[in-house]
């Protein structure tokens, strides 16, 4: 395994693509400011793992394990997560990866990324870096300056390119997970003026896409009106089934900013479909970040959400987005 570079050092790893485009990465930093962007919030108590080269780029967050966790537990923690990450890695086809562990406990940091190091250089994967932030100071896990890995290396990657041409873009990076999930509970004025609106009758798939259309090209919020019946519409299984069987990838983070602001409004024995509906999207669009959220919010609110489940599958197998428009065609899904 190659030495974490230190901003002098030059190259370190490939670059990683993601949805603005492709980010070389350099340095620890612009790897620690590159996962930010990518998962769109800063990780805590997590094992990140960024792939390079491959048939597709790859991204996956894991929880790290608790530090009272003992010896046999945690190799056993460590085998689960290694089956996890090698079905997703050859998915992608991809033989290098980097590491990170978030948080602050050092022990478990190292035991875990050394424990991993390990697994995937068994299955003929490429670790070219691995290390640890406690969120103040990356510490390499192995370096030829020792006292590297002792007192750490301070940063913050708040300037950092990638993070402001992320601003720049109109992409939010939160500040952790929390927030992310945070950005879709409901906004109780809206909900109120909604849930005033109904009884609404459903419409058709096809009003519920240009609805979808008309308000993500103009940037606008449905009324209250039509929000209500949107939500209403999209409980309709023939019709939910019709939306994401339907859906396009080109328009999908467009469609992201919609179902997300309807989830916002949306009453609770309501939310739970345009929530399913919005995980969807937003695993398509390549967020699985909030594709994750949006599943929580749906199975909250509605546990036998079954178009959820089947995100949550997606996610949990790294099942590729841009597999998607093959996959709709072999199972005979109307585009």
């Amino acid at each position: 395994m190659t030495s974490p570079a230190t901003p002098e050092d030059g190259p370190f790893v490939r670059p990683v693509d993601q949805s603005a485009g492709p980010m070389t990465l350099r340095s620890a930093e612009d790897v620690l400011a590159a996962v930010r962007v990518v998962l769109g919030f800063e990780p805590h108590d997590s094992i990140v793992l960024i792939s390079a080269g491959g048939r597709h780029p790859l991204q996956a967050r894991l929880d790290l394990p608790g530090p009272d966790c003992s010896g046999n537990e945690l190799e056993s923690v460590l085998d689960q997560l290694t089956v996890q990450l090698l079905v997703a890695l050859r998915r992608a086809s991809a033989r290098c990866v980097v590491l990170v562990a978030y948080t602050g406990h050092d022990r478990l940091g190292r035991r875990c990324l050394r424990g991993l190091v390990r697994r995937l250089t068994r299955a003929d994967i490429s670790v070219a870096e691995a290390l640890r932030t406690d969120g103040r100071r990356w510490y390499p896990l192995d370096h030829d300056r020792s006292d590297l890995t002792v007192i750490g290396v301070p940063y913050d990657v708040d300037s950092h390119p990638f993070v402001v041409a992320a601003v720049v873009e109109g992409r939010v990076v939160h500040s952790s997970r929390d927030d992310l999930a945070a950005a879709l509970r409901p906004q109780p004025a809206r909900v109120a003026e909604v849930d005033a609106a109904r009884p609404q009758p459903p419409a058709s798939a096809d009003w519920v896409r240009a609805q979808g259309d008309r308000h993500a090209q103009t940037g606008t919020s449905p009324s209250p009106a039509d929000a209500a019946r949107l939500l209403v519409t999209i409980a309709l299984t023939d019709v939910r089934e019709t939306v994401w069987t339907g859906a396009d990838r080109s328009e999908a983070s467009a469609a992201v900013r919609f179902w997300a602001d309807l989830v916002r409004c949306a009453p609770e024995d309501l939310v739970g479909d345009a929530a399913a509906v919005l995980a969807f999207y937003s695993w398509l669009s390549g967020d699985g970040a909030q594709a994750w959220c949006a599943v929580d919010r749906a199975l909250e609110a509605d546990p036998e959400q079954r178009l959820a489940q089947v995100v949550g599958d997606l996610l949990e197998a790294a099942f590729p987005p841009h597999e998607w428009e093959s996959t709709r065609q072999a199972l005979g899904f109307a585009s």
